[in-house]
């Protein structure tokens, strides 16, 4: 059925009772979150307040970035506070490393259940070989989050994107990533790329 899949016909070729339906399903709000690190100035500041006024802007998820540093329960309560869900988090590569169960315990208080690598450090991006290394590496790590019901994700930038042994990070990180690690595309930085 056309109009429930999305892919309707050109104008004047489909169905009439398909006009006036948008093109795809309707996104449900907690589909949109926003990212805190676009935020950090002001809940460096005022963290509650901050919070706050994200959710009078209309979002009910935001994804943990650039927050001062505070216990996960007071976090978990100034969230609920203000309406909010956590729906992912940033998280170093380096803290995965050195206390996943930190990490892990962090964001299971805060109600927390994906957990996304936002960089890949240069030493690990000079040759095709050690993107491949990092890229097994967070395979690992994916199938050890999952043991405590988390998913994890990696998050581009632009560097992604330049060649790299006749190749680019992008392509040999999408060729070698396991199914289980999702991909958090910024499409911002992948333009830049």
């Amino acid at each position: 059925d056309p109009c429930r899949t999305g892919y309707l016909p050109a104008a004047g070729q489909g169905p009439s009772r398909c006009r006036g339906i948008a093109y795809r399903l309707a996104m449900r709000a907690d589909q949109i979150a926003l990212q805190l690190y676009t935020v950090r100035e002001a809940s460096a500041k005022d963290l509650r307040g901050t919070l706050q006024a994200v959710a009078a802007a209309g979002y009910r998820a935001v994804e943990l970035a650039g927050l001062p540093d505070l216990a996960p329960g007071r976090l978990a309560d100034l969230l609920a506070g203000a309406g909010l869900r956590a729906v992912a988090s940033h998280e170093a590569i380096e803290h995965l490393r050195d206390d996943a169960d930190a990490v892990m315990a962090r964001l299971e208080a805060v109600g927390c259940t994906r957990v996304v690598v936002p960089w890949l450090p240069e030493v690990e991006r000079g040759t095709v070989d050690d993107v491949r290394r990092f890229a097994a590496g967070l395979g690992e790590l994916a199938r050890r989050l999952a043991g405590r019901g988390l998913t994890l994700g990696y998050h581009n930038h632009a560097f992604e994107f330049t060649p790299l042994e006749g190749t680019t990070v992008w392509d040999v990180l999408l060729g070698e990533l396991p199914v289980e690690v999702e991909i958090e595309l910024d499409v911002y930085w992948a333009s830049v790329g």
